[in-house]
């Protein structure tokens, strides 16, 4: 019983504590592929499977099962003699895609109002700061933008 009550009670600050945060513009968010998926970008498991097929590579299925995509990428990169990153380059490095596809899909919408707009458009509305992401793709930048 007294466990939940110190579960209750540190819910309820670590609520406050947003809360406040939030008023202050001091959010940090934390983002991930998924926010680039809009924007036609593969998720990271995806393009290292496609990476993976390309380089004759089968056995890294456990790996991103695991969800050791470091270690796939790394076995991918040794294989692949350094052309991973290349690829990367290829696939996530093209500003002008996304400009196209906001044009598209996007352009003229209100990113508040409109639930069916990419979350990414949400985030220059919800803090000024920084975004930590560990994606390659420059989503956030045109985002900002």
């Amino acid at each position: 019983m007294n466990i939940h009550r110190q579960i209750d009670s540190d819910t309820t600050e670590y609520i406050q504590a947003l809360a406040e945060y939030s008023l202050a513009h001091s959010i940090l968010p934390v983002v991930g592929a998924g926010l680039s998926r809009d924007f036609e970008y593969p998720l990271w498991k995806d393009f290292l499977l496609q990476e993976a097929s390309r380089y004759g590579i089968s056995d890294i299925h456990g790996m991103l099962d695991q969800g050791e995509y470091e270690k796939a990428a790394d076995k991918i990169y040794q294989i692949s003699q350094g052309k991973l990153e290349e690829d990367i380059a290829a696939t996530f490095g093209n500003e002008n895609r996304i400009n196209d596809i906001f044009q598209q899909k996007f352009a003229g919408r209100d990113p508040l109002t409109d639930v069916s707009m990419p979350a990414v458009m949400v985030l220059p509305w919800l803090t000024n700061g920084p975004v930590l992401t560990f994606n390659f793709d420059p989503v956030l930048k045109v985002a900002y933008e």
